[in-house]
């Protein structure tokens, strides 16, 4: 995956994300931990990864979910999904 696609997906992420983040000042990096630096329970995760689903046209798991701890997990995780 090109550099433009990567940079695709993540200006959607962060716009996704965005829209569920509870708290003041928003710092997103690929170390940020999902549940406690970008507030998102786990209703929240699920929510998010459907609309990640619906925004890339990909199919992402139960299992998949659980196991994205980081903003970058997720990002990993759609960037292989995508052909």
């Amino acid at each position: 995956m090109d550099t433009k696609d990567s940079k695709f997906i993540d200006e959607k992420l962060r716009k996704i994300i965005k829209r569920y983040y509870t708290g003041e000042d928003l710092h997103i990096d690929d170390d940020s931990s999902l549940r406690y630096d970008l507030d998102l329970d786990s209703l929240k995760t699920m929510e998010v990864c459907l609309e990640c689903e619906n925004k890339f046209n990909v199919r992402i798991s139960n299992i998949e979910i659980v196991k994205c701890r980081t903003y970058g997990d997720l990002k990993s995780l759609i960037e292989r999904k995508l052909p």
